[in-house]
């Protein structure tokens, strides 16, 4: 009787959570942090849609040296 009441709890704090807007989250006293770009005046290395598709593959050789060979920095 006790595991069904707390899993009632349970699912009522869970379905209030869904009813708050996204904004309520933000509104947090921790600040958003502020991004800037590094060099803003210089291109990309490749095109958007070439970055969207392949940008993993194009990091593996950096994975290989950081993670398996212990390169850092």
């Amino acid at each position: 009787m006790k595991l069904l009441r707390l899993a009632g709890l349970a699912f009522a704090a869970i379905a209030s959570l869904a009813v708050l807007p996204a904004s309520t989250f933000a509104a947090g006293r921790t600040p958003l942090p502020a991004i800037e770009i590094a060099q803003p005046d210089t291109k990309c290395v490749a095109p958007a849609e070439e970055m969207r598709k392949n940008h993993m593959v194009m990091l593996k050789h950096q994975r290989d040296r950081t993670h398996r060979e212990g390169i850092r920095g």
